[in-house]
C-alpha cells in the first residue's frame, strides 16, 4: 500500500481550505460557519470528490477502514459535518484516471489536523492510524 499522510494543523475560518487531488480532479473545500449553537465545520465538494455520507457527511471512527463499502455523497455546497467538534475522521473517496482512490480527513474541533490517503487504485486505507511521532516536530503526541 501506498498511504500518504499530510499534517496541516489549519485553524478552519470562514474562508475555505481545500485539499486538492489529481491536480484538480477532485477537491474538498473545509470551513467553519456560526451558528447559534457555536462554530460548525463544513464540506463541500468539487470535481470527482466525494465524503462518506448517510443522507449527510458522517464522521468515522479511528481505525475505521475507508473502502468501496462506503456510501459516499458528492456536496456542491457547504454540508455540516455532525459531531466533528470532538475530532473525527471523515471518509473520502474520489476518481482519477487509474480508478477510485480513498482517504479521510482528520478534523478536531475547528482544526483540520491533517489527511491521509493510498496512491493505490481501490485500495482501503484505515482511518486516523497515524504515527505522529514519526512527523517532524511532534515527538510521539
Amino acid at each position: 500500500m501506498s498511504n500518504h499522510f499530510e499534517l496541516l494543523n489549519i485553524e478552519l475560518s470562514s474562508v475555505p481550505t481545500v485539499i486538492s487531488f489529481g491536480g484538480g480532479f477532485a477537491e474538498y473545500s473545509f470551513a467553519v460557519s456560526d451558528t447559534a449553537l457555536g462554530p460548525e465545520v463544513t464540506v463541500a465538494t468539487s470535481g470527482t470528490a466525494a465524503v462518506a455520507s448517510a443522507g449527510g457527511p458522517v464522521e468515522l471512527a479511528s481505525g475505521a477502514v475507508v473502502d468501496s463499502g462506503e456510501t459516499y455523497s458528492a456536496y456542491p455546497s457547504p454540508e455540516p459535518i455532525p459531531y466533528v467538534l470532538g475530532g473525527e475522521e471523515l471518509g473520502l473517496a474520489y476518481s482519477l484516471p487509474d480508478g477510485v482512490h480513498y482517504g479521510y480527513a482528520d478534523i478536531s474541533d475547528t482544526t483540520l489536523v491533517g489527511y491521509g490517503n493510498d496512491d493505490l487504485p481501490s485500495a482501503p486505507i484505515a482511518a486516523g492510524l497515524v504515527d505522529l511521532g514519526s512527523q517532524p516536530g511532534l515527538g510521539g503526541l
